[in-house]
C-alpha cells in the first residue's frame, strides 16, 4: 500500500540528495520491500506536491510584420521563430543567483521592414502567480536587437518560477492580455540562494551586485 511522507529539504538547497528506504518486520516475520514509484514535489500539502500558480494569458494577435526571433539570458538561449502571437518555452530553464546581474540580449524578426519594438520583462520573483510592476526586470526599445542587464534581488524566493518576454511595436506591453502587433514568450527561471521571500508578503528589491555576460 501506499505511504506518503513529507520531508524539509531546503537545507540541502543546490544539493544531491540520495534516499535510502528500509523495510521492517515485527514479530519475528520476514518479507521483502519493493518500491516501484516514487513522486517528488516541492512546495506543501499531501505528498509534498505543491500547486502551479495559474498565471494570466498575454499575446500578440498579428505577427506578419514582427515577433520575437530569438531570446538570450545568461545560459538560455532560444532562436525560436514566429509563434502567431504566443511561445511557451516553459519547459527551457535558466539558473540565477539571487543578488546577481545577468546580460540578457533579445533580437526581433520582421517580415520586411524593421520597427521600433518595446521589450519587458518579468519574473514572478515572489512566485505568487502574478507579474507586478516591481517584478519588471528589464525594458528596453529599438528597431534591432536590444540588450542589458536583468538583476535578481537578494529577497526573491528560491526555486521554480515563471519569466514572461513581451514584444510590442510602439509601446511597452502589460504582462497579462492580448495586444496588436508582437508576440509574447515564457519560460523558467531557477532561482538560488535568495532569502525566501513568499508570495504576497513584504517587498521587493531591484538592487542586485555582479555581472554576468552570455557565454560564448
Amino acid at each position: 500500500y501506499w505511504q506518503e511522507a513529507t520531508v524539509d529539504l531546503s537545507a540541502y538547497n543546490g544539493s544531491s540528495v540520495e534516499l535510502l528506504f528500509l523495510g521492517y518486520t515485527v514479530n519475528g516475520w520476514q518479507g521483502d520491500i519493493a518500491v516501484d514509484h516514487i513522486r517528488v514535489g516541492t512546495g506543501s500539502g499531501s505528498g509534498g506536491g505543491g500547486s502551479t500558480p495559474n498565471y494570466c494569458s498575454a499575446s500578440g494577435e498579428n505577427t506578419n510584420y514582427e515577433w520575437i526571433q530569438r531570446v538570450q539570458l545568461f545560459t538560455l538561449d532560444n532562436n525560436s521563430g514566429n509563434n502567431n502571437g504566443y511561445g511557451d518555452y516553459t519547459n527551457l530553464s535558466v539558473n540565477l543567483n539571487a543578488g546577481g546581474t545577468y546580460y540578457t540580449q533579445l533580437t526581433p524578426g520582421f517580415g520586411s521592414s524593421s520597427y521600433q519594438e518595446y521589450w519587458r520583462i518579468w519574473i514572478d520573483l515572489n512566485q505568487d502567480g502574478n507579474f507586478g510592476e516591481e517584478e519588471i526586470v528589464f525594458s528596453g526599445n529599438g528597431s534591432s536587437t536590444v540588450n542589458g542587464l536583468v538583476p535578481i534581488p537578494q529577497n526573491a524566493k528560491n526555486g521554480s518560477t515563471r519569466m514572461r518576454v513581451a514584444m510590442q511595436w510602439n509601446n511597452y506591453a502589460s504582462a497579462c492580455g492580448s495586444f496588436t502587433y508582437g508576440e509574447v514568450e515564457d519560460y523558467t527561471v531557477v532561482i538560488n540562494g535568495g532569502s525566501g521571500l513568499t508570495g504576497g508578503n513584504g517587498s521587493l528589491s531591484a538592487g542586485a551586485t555582479g555581472a554576468s555576460s552570455l557565454p560564448e
